[in-house]
This record gives structure tokens, sequence and C-alpha cells, in this order.
């Protein structure tokens, strides 16, 4: 906490130079916003250690544009929204060093056990974006379907059941199917993971790419890979796309259908929640 109080000081701070002359902040908006009381520090250290991750490689005039919107739209997020914000724009400001961070986020990963001296065992996993989502899309899908299915029980016929809880349920079902059945496990065969990534990006292979739901991009190389495995689906922007108007003679929503309204609308409609927990339904019963 005190280091990143410092850094965020000497980073917003008038300077001075050799010869006495006061200088400006290193990131004069990030400083204005500060001053008047508009962003906290939390998100002022967000913008800035991107900031001096990206500058040795980012263009200069780049840089100051991508500060002054930051400081400005940063008021108005939640941190967890700022920091995908701050994602896409390194994406942005530093589309080489995209690969470069893949590759050390994939050295980093590990999965770490550990007995608890109740009995417990306590599992942290490090994760890339990719594998993560793989994991994170199969357990929400089986806590979605747990979720939909408790609205047709009696509530009173047991006790509530947390989410956490129902996440870990999950995770204990699909390793109990690795370790026992050559089958999908209900309702996984449906389960799909969203990149969204440019059209042009995909054909060249060079640029940024986002998974549903996680923050940190992958590259454009990377979609080229795994497109297609696994229940990937690259949402092209800006290139052809799949018909989702079927008529009014079927009323089911298929998997596109659902991607679409997850692209539209960000999640539940109503309450904002993640598309993961959401369900599709129609605004006229048919």
């Amino acid at each position: 906490e005190a280091a990143r109080l410092i850094a965020v000081g000497a980073a917003t701070a008038s300077r001075q130079a050799f010869s006495g002359q006061r200088m400006p902040p290193r990131h004069p908006h990030v400083a204005a916003a500060i001053n008047t009381g508009l962003l906290s520090v939390d998100a002022a250290a967000t913008i800035i250690t991107m900031l001096d991750r990206v500058a040795p490689r980012a263009n200069p005039d780049d840089l100051i544009a991508t500060e002054r919107t930051l400081a400005r739209r940063a008021p108005t997020l939640t941190l967890e929204q700022l920091h995908r914000l701050v994602a896409q724009a390194e994406a942005y400001l530093d589309t080489d060093g995209i690969g470069e961070r893949e590759d050390a986020l994939t050295a980093d990963q590990s999965v770490r056990i550990r007995q608890e001296p109740s009995g417990i065992l306590r599992f942290t996993a490090h994760l890339n974006p990719v594998n993560g989502a793989l994991l994170k899309t199969a357990i929400e899908t089986l806590v979605t379907a747990r979720i939909r299915s408790n609205h047709d029980t009696d509530p009173t016929d047991s006790a509530p059941v947390s989410i956490p809880r129902m996440q870990a349920d999950a995770l204990v079902a699909i390793t109990e199917h690795a370790l026992t059945c050559r089958e999908t496990i209900t309702p996984l065969d449906l389960a799909t993971i969203i990149i969204r990534i440019n059209h042009t990006d995909l054909l060249t292979g060079v640029g940024a790419a986002f998974i549903d739901g996680i923050h940190q991009p992958i590259s454009a190389g990377t979609v080229r890979r795994i497109a297609g495995q696994a229940g990937l689906i690259p949402m092209i922007l800006g290139g052809d796309s799949e018909v989702l108007d079927l008529g009014r003679t079927q009323r089911l929503f298929t998997i596109p259908q659902r991607i679409a309204l997850a692209e539209r609308d960000g999640g539940c409609a109503f309450c904002g929640t993640t598309g993961s927990y959401a369900e599709a339904h129609h605004l006229a019963w048919w």
C-alpha cells in the first residue's frame, strides 16, 4: 500500500529540472483528476502502472491521449470496469507486447494444493486467459444449469446453497467426468467461449482479441491457432456473421443468438449480471 501511494505521488507531483525550473507532473491528466478529488488512488495507480509499462514502446502522442481519456472516464467506472478499459488501452498502445505478456502469463501458470489442519484441501490456480476461460466457462455453465433447476423445485425442500459452494461442486463434477466418463457432461455440450476480434486482425494475425469475461487481451495469432477448438468461437467484428433471424417458426434460442444477445446487452438486460448466469427470453412470449 505504501509503495503504491509513493508511486502515485511521484507520478502526479510537479517536477524540478536541474536548472531549477518547475516541470509538470509526469502524468498531468491523472494528477489533475486526483487534485480535484475525482480519481481514487487505486484508480490512479491502475492507470499509471499501465502507462509506465508501455511507455518505452508506445507512441508518445497516443500515450497522452490515452491518459486523458482514462482520467476522464475513470471517475464514472467501478474499479473492475476500469481494469477492463485499461487492458483494452494497453492492447491498443502496445500491440507487439500482447504476445510477450501471453508468454509470461503462460510461464507463470501453476496449481498449488495444500491440506489445511481442518482437513479441507485448498487449491490455488494461476492460469493464462485462454486456459482460465476454459475452466471458468465450464464451471459457470454447470452452476447456471443448477440455478435454473433450483427454480423448478420447492425452496423449502433443502437449505440454500451459495454460489461458491456450487462452483466447488461443479469443479468436482468436471473432475469426476474427466476420470470416469467419455461423454460430455450435460450441459457442457452447449458451453461456448466467445473471443472478440477485429476481422482484419484475424486475417493478418496481428492485433488483440478479448475473451468474454476475461480482462487480459490475447494476441490475434493465438486466436488463429485455437479457433474452433474446445467450444471456442471467435466473434468477428466487422466481418461476415451467421444469420441470427430464423423467423417465428423456431422459438428456442440458438447458440449464435445467445452470443448476440450477450454482446448486445452485456449480460442480463434487467440486473446486469454476467451473461454466463443470464437466460435468453422473448419480450413477447410468442
